[in-house]
């Protein structure tokens, strides 16, 4: 109902007059939208595009710098840590230079944790392990989603309408993304059958992009 008036608005009064009519409604009845696994309050502009192309700009912008997306577990960084093809290609790409570093000192310190728990250590040291980790956690993961941010880029950049995952992938225009992204599309492929990426929430915003983007396209 509420999506319904906001697209009424929209095409009987302009998009200026129905963004402050809609402002103006929210100030009495705001709206929460359960997005990346929180609830976030909805400005006008999140609620207009909700309403007309289905996701708001700016939760679908959160969601492409979401940790959601990746995975960077033990299992994860031991099979990319075991590829050496694939860590020589990643090392290429300045923003991946230390992931062998990062990896290794997560498994090593998450190996190290394990056993001072085993082992009955003082809490000190179990929490020295444990921010050894984050720290190097938090390294490789920024690395990923600045690479992740540029995805959307590179799907506007081409004629091509993806849809899924496997859209992006198998994507005409491996030379376009490399260019875009910094990522051969191979390497891309790689990391997302190692389980670096959460391929159901990457599916999620691809599509929700490639909504916005057709809607925005029709404007």
């Amino acid at each position: 109902m509420v999506y319904g008036f906001c697209a009424q608005q929209a095409n009987a009064k302009g998009e200026g007059s129905a963004r402050s009519e809609v402002r103006e409604f929210l100030n009495f009845l705001p709206i929460l939208a359960y997005d990346d696994g929180k609830l976030t309050e909805l400005n006008e502009t999140d609620l207009m595009d909700m309403a007309t192309s289905g996701v708001g700009s700016a939760m679908l912008a959160k969601r492409w710098q979401s940790p959601r997306m990746i995975d960077l577990s033990r299992n994860v960084l031991e099979g990319i840590l075991n590829d050496e093809e694939l860590l020589r290609s990643l090392e290429n790409i300045e923003a991946f230079r230390a992931l062998r570093k990062h990896a290794t000192k997560i498994v090593t310190a998450e190996k190290s944790l394990k056993k001072a728990r085993a082992e009955g250590r003082r809490k000190s040291a179990v929490s020295r392990e444990k921010r050894e980790m984050a720290k190097h956690r938090k390294k490789i993961e920024e690395a990923l989603l600045r690479f992740l941010a540029r995805i959307p880029i590179f799907m506007y950049l081409t004629d091509y309408r993806e849809e899924s995952l496997v859209d992006v992938i198998r994507n005409v225009e491996p030379d376009l993304f490399t260019k875009v992204t910094g990522l051969k599309v191979r390497d891309f492929d790689t990391l997302c059958k190692l389980g670096v990426f959460n391929t159901q929430v990457l599916n999620r915003s691809i599509y929700a992009f490639k909504r916005q983007e057709a809607f925005s396209l029709r404007g």
